[in-house]
């Protein structure tokens, strides 16, 4: 009677252990929002309070929101959006959440207690999110941290570290942008088109402009016209009128 008593409180202490891990729960919810449980067919209405085991799937409708809570996480997941809980476990004192985000946005904050050995991932279609600690929105192509640091990369290429203030998207190769060259992007204005920041010099004071043509040099000044001489004989035949010459002054 003593073993089956003790085998049974350390099994209930077991599960107490890891049921915060091993299910989430809708804190709150606007909106339509359904869920695929695992093994079902069919999406079913959520209701706040209802428990989400590995597998389940959330999807939200337009203009619908849920806010989940996940071991050390709050998820917060957007209109349109679908959201498959692939991992929640804690084993060992170690806590994994593997999250799939099929369609639309989520933000997420995870704050694992100090000490506690926590790590969570986010995969997409085209990305993959290494989550220690940290507040971030993502979706299926872009990543931006508001808080601690993430480490993110595309399909292919290696991982990128995204800090607090920076972002990074998916490129057209399928590997994840520099996100230091993102956080300078948002801060330095846009060239005129045509040109590359990286070309324009500096300006400095030049005492020859190039570009503007040198002023020609005065010449001697110029010399008038000869007057033309006054015609001899004056007038000539009756009525033929009168010329008149006026002589310049110098």
């Amino acid at each position: 009677m003593k073993k089956f008593c003790f085998f049974a409180f350390t099994l209930l202490t077991v599960t107490c252990y890891l049921l915060p891990a091993q299910t989430g729960v809708i804190r709150n919810l606007e909106g339509t929002v359904e869920i695929l449980n695992p093994g079902a067919s069919s999406f079913v209405p959520a209701s706040t309070g209802a428990l989400l085991n590995a597998d389940a799937v959330i999807s939200t409708g337009f203009r619908s929101s849920a806010l989940i809570e996940l071991g050390s996480a709050f998820i917060a997941v957007r209109p349109l959006s679908r959201l498959s809980l692939q991992e929640l476990s804690s084993t060992g004192g170690v806590e994994n959440l593997n999250l799939n985000l099929q369609a639309g946005r989520v933000r997420v904050d995870f704050n694992p207690p100090p000490g506690a050995r926590s790590s969570m991932t986010v995969t997409t279609p085209s990305t993959t999110a290494a989550v220690r600690g940290t507040s971030f929105e993502m979706d299926t192509r872009m990543l931006t941290v508001s808080e601690g640091r993430v480490s993110y990369r595309g399909s292919i290429g290696n991982y990128v570290n995204v800090y607090e203030g920076s972002d990074s998207t998916v490129l057209a190769d399928g590997s994840s942008s520099n996100p230091h060259g993102n956080r300078r992007t948002g801060f330095q204005p846009s060239a005129p088109v045509g040109h590359d920041t990286a070309s324009v010099p500096s300006i400095q004071a030049s005492p020859i402009d190039p570009f503007v043509p040198s002023p020609t040099p005065p010449g001697p000044p110029p010399v008038p016209p000869t007057p033309p001489s006054p015609p001899s004989g004056g007038s000539s035949g009756g009525g033929g009128g009168t010329d008149l010459i006026v002589q310049p002054e110098f």
